[in-house]
């Protein structure tokens, strides 16, 4: 077991964490045509119901949150779930427990009741006893339920995550954990994929195809576009849900569509908007000033950039933040997708168009060109 931490013992000292009702929500699906239905991802993991861990890793945008919910909506009569957004606030594992707690109690009232005595002051060793009779508790459900933590990606605390993993490792059968995040999460996942008992989604099988596209575009402008120009929204979006999504907001009322898909490069208003909060100002200071003056660049040398990566940021480095020499792996940004290596064997990543467009609009330096030459010499 690992040691208790500081946050334990003062969470300890508090009454019961004030939960939020909302946050026990799955969110409602849109309404009409503007939904572009996931069935193929649904039935895939209706066909591994005995998976103990659906693992939904994907960039910001890639419609995580609504596929968790169209699967819940289709699975409500045989399989309920209990469902939890996190947030930053959730990463005290005491805080995390007695929402774990709660969520599975408005689905099989009366769960728990023992469990909620001892949160209370002056509080129970949290680890030996505490997550034992959790997972014992849920061990006792009459029925398999699946347990849903969306936005996982912000539990960024150690403890946290030890608890999942404990939780995970004791998983009983009568649940299903789904795990909903921007990056895979820091618990070890090398056994359950080895035994086959988890299923994984990424953001290769949640970009929209041509026909999705083509779903999307007719429901929301109500009309068609011809194939070449749905290829180049395609092609310039990469599949990009969110991407799409915003980009009908620039065809809406447009009086020449082609046009406007023509003209799409990523630094429309809306998209950048989007990217800003979603992804550049959940950044630490160092990563936004790295991603900020690299953006410009169409393609980065992994050489030039490592020292100054180490000079920079050595704390992530040491996380495995930069590029090692293996061609398998990419700069991801924290799991926001912003970077990607042309091929597979390829030694040089460069950014995804799209964000390398709407980050490089931050700055207002000219995409791909030399502004900021010689920076891997001095940051």
């Amino acid at each position: 077991m690992w040691p208790m931490s500081k946050s334990l013992d003062a969470a300890r000292e508090q009454v019961n964490p004030i939960l939020i009702d909302t946050k026990l929500q799955a969110p409602l699906l849109p309404e009409g045509e503007g939904l572009i239905s996931r069935t193929r991802l649904v039935e895939l993991v209706r066909a591994n119901f005995r998976c103990k861990l659906v693992l939904v890793s994907a960039p910001a945008g890639y419609g995580k949150t609504t596929f968790l919910a169209e699967w819940k909506e289709r699975e409500q009569e045989t399989t309920p779930f209990a469902w939890i957004s996190l947030d930053p606030n959730d990463r005290d594992p005491i805080r995390l427990c007695a929402y774990v707690i709660e969520a599975v109690d408005r689905i099989e009232p009366g769960f728990g009741d023992d469990l909620r005595e001892l949160l209370r002051p002056p509080g129970i060793d949290f680890s030996n006893v505490l997550l034992p009779r959790l997972v014992n508790a849920l061990a006792g459900l009459s029925r398999r339920i699946a347990l849903v933590f969306d936005d996982y990606h912000l539990l960024k605390r150690r403890s946290s995550n030890n608890s999942t993993g404990f939780v995970l490792d004791h998983l009983p059968r009568t649940v299903q954990l789904v795990i909903s995040t921007r990056s895979d999460p820091p618990i070890s996942l090398r056994r359950l994929r080895a035994s086959g008992e988890t299923i994984e989604i990424k953001a290769s099988d949640l970009h929209f195809d041509e026909d999705q596209v083509a779903s999307l575009l007719a429901a929301t402008l109500g009309f068609e576009l011809r194939r070449e120009n749905l290829d180049n929204l395609l092609t310039r979006t990469e599949g990009w849900p969110a991407g799409l999504y915003l980009a009908t907001l620039s065809l809406k009322g447009h009086p020449n569509p082609s046009e406007a898909i023509h003209d799409f490069v990523g630094d429309e208003r809306h998209l950048v908007d989007y990217l800003t909060e979603e992804v550049l100002e959940r950044q630490s200071p160092e990563v936004k000033r790295f991603l900020l003056r690299t953006s410009v660049l169409q393609r980065l040398r992994l050489p030039c950039a490592t020292p100054w990566l180490m000079r920079t940021v050595p704390h992530r480095c040491s996380r495995g933040w930069s590029v090692p020499t293996s061609s398998s792996c990419l700069w991801t940004s924290g799991g926001y997708g912003t970077v990607t290596t042309s091929s597979p064997t390829s030694s040089a990543p460069s950014f995804r168009p799209k964000s390398r467009r709407s980050l490089a609009s931050c700055t207002g330096w000219p995409v791909g060109g030399s502004r900021i030459t010689g920076w891997s010499k001095k940051p």
